[in-house]
């Protein structure tokens, strides 16, 4: 009872001190259960359409197809997030409360400007967007009618993700699991509801999930307004403050850069499975399947990572090189170890899991082909993550958008108009996929030799402080 409590009220964690490695697996946890809910709530999007619309495997696979196009929008603006959490991160460090509360109030201002800019680009542009991703025409409908009802809920989206990244940055990673835990149940229940009792089929999916959106921006709101660490927001303090809105921004854009890039990357991809699905439905089901289970062994990395994005930064403010560089190791072994073990489950349970998705004897041996090529090699998927967030954390955000230009869309764009697509019979869903884990060990490749200049760059030798 103690631990609960002590989890729930004493949620600051010190990113400076202490044994880094203990505080780094402690303080991921919390964005590891985070992320595992918000794609069970996703999951649960998908299976509850499937069990009660009337046409439940076109309607779930109709969400589905959605799924790149969303990262790809969303995620771009969430990496502005990265310019707060990171900008946030160095002020705890250095201990400069001042510029905390300024960079907090800029990014609450930012992240409304760029939530009503995703609802602007959702609504008037959806369908364009489908087609340009070769979507089914007979999905087409269905996958318009959820993505303008989901972009509706961006502003509020883009709120929570600010605000957790502020609450991260203070070393706080319990409060916005507390917040998806009670927003997604919110999300599950109207779920059932709309789609249940009122037969709304996709758009009650997409309303249950504005609403559940709309709660979680209101709990991040109500949990900074009673902050006691470090910072608080304030009415009368909320506006953009110039010097800290230029950093956010200046370390956000390229994140965000690198978000739209990879998420491009990702998109040329499903539509090419949306073209091998054209005249077989069961190979985008079994992706989108296979896609769901791939997401859960990320997010069990990502996790990790996003620890070491505050960590780090906390540390550079504070100028201990010796603790951003243990941050990177440990973050390569934490997040490589925990994605290793999550693939080798999901291969275990690979049918089980699938059928929560799909039925189809046709859509389970896609989603196979998928997701055992995918997870036994997400570990080098993870390195790659770590490092840009390491690189991220010491406010080198260009650096990755470039490694990640030529890593995942330059070379992926390259295999799939060359390899792929001029020899015929390279053109199967496995060696389409193949795609992703051989752009990842590039990457990596890559991003060694960076850091190692990097490192070179910025720290004097034998040093215990930043240049």
């Amino acid at each position: 009872m103690n631990v609960f409590k002590r989890f729930f009220t004493k949620t600051e964690i010190d990113l400076t001190t202490g044994n880094l490695f203990k505080k780094l697996i402690l303080f991921a946890i919390p964005i590891i259960l985070t992320s595992v809910l918000q794609l069970l709530y996703t999951s649960a999007d998908l299976i509850i359409v499937k069990i009660f619309s009337t046409d439940g495997e076109n309607s779930s696979a109709a969400i589905g197809s959605n799924g790149a196009l969303i990262n790809l929008i969303i995620n771009t603006f969430v990496g502005l997030s990265v310019g707060a959490n990171v900008a946030m991160g160095n002020a705890k460090g250095a201990n400069d409360k001042e510029r905390g509360e300024k960079i907090l109030h800029s990014a609450m201002i930012i992240s409304l400007i760029s939530g009503l800019f995703c609802l602007f680009l959702g609504i008037f542009f959806a369908r364009n967007l489908l087609e340009i991703m070769s979507t089914q025409i007979d999905l087409i409908d269905k996958a318009t009618d959820y993505l303008k009802i989901y972009f509706i809920g961006a502003p509020f989206l883009m709120i929570y993700n600010f605000g957790s990244a502020i609450m991260r940055a203070l070393g706080d990673s319990s409060k916005p699991l507390i917040i998806l835990l009670i927003s997604g149940l919110i999300n599950v229940l109207f779920n059932i509801i709309f789609t249940y009792f009122f037969n709304m089929d996709v758009s009650g999916v997409g309303w249950a999930t504005v609403i559940s959106e709309a709660v979680s921006a209101a709990l991040v709101i109500f949990f900074l307004f009673r902050s006691k660490i470090f910072v608080k927001l304030s009415l009368k303090k909320i506006r953009l403050y110039k010097t800290e809105t230029l950093e956010i921004i200046k370390i956000g854009i390229p994140a965000g850069l690198q978000s739209l890039i990879f998420s491009i990357s990702n998109v040329l991809i499903q539509s090419e499975v949306n073209i091998l699905g054209a005249d077989n439905p069961a190979i985008i089901a079994g992706s989108t399947g296979s896609n769901n289970i791939e997401s859960y062994v990320m997010s069990l990395g990502n996790g990790i990572t996003q620890g070491v994005v505050s960590m780090t930064s906390q540390n550079y403010g504070a100028k201990n090189i010796q603790n951003i560089k243990k941050t990177f190791y440990y973050g390569l072994i934490l997040s490589a170890g925990i994605v290793i073990i999550g693939g080798l489950l999901s291969i275990a349970l690979a049918e089980p899991l699938l059928k929560l998705f799909t039925e189809t004897d046709a859509a389970l041996e896609a989603g196979k082909q998928r997701l055992y090529i995918m997870v036994s090699l997400y570990f080098t998927q993870a390195i790659m993550s770590c490092c840009s967030c390491h690189l991220q954390g010491m406010k080198y955000t260009m650096t990755p958008a470039i490694i990640t230009l030529f890593g995942c869309v330059i070379l992926r764009i390259v295999y799939i108009y060359t390899i792929y697509r001029m020899i015929p019979e390279l053109q199967t869903l496995s060696w389409l996929y193949a795609t992703y884990p051989i752009s990842w060990a590039f990457t990596d490749a890559i991003y060694f030799v960076t850091i190692k200049i990097v490192w070179d760059k910025t720290f004097k030798k034998n040093s215990a402080h930043l240049l």
